[in-house]
């Protein structure tokens, strides 16, 4: 995959999980940093 494109998709993927984040701010507010660095890193 050309580099670009591998970026591209990072980005997209990194927006996914601050939309995610934004949507469950109670939660996050309410959660360790750890606890969200691990929900962060594995999904």
């Amino acid at each position: 995959m050309p580099r670009c494109l591998a970026m591209e998709s990072i980005g997209q993927n990194v927006n996914l999980r601050f939309s995610t984040y934004n949507k469950h701010k109670k939660f996050f507010k309410s959660a360790s940093f750890s606890e969200i660095f691990d929900i962060v890193k594995f999904k």
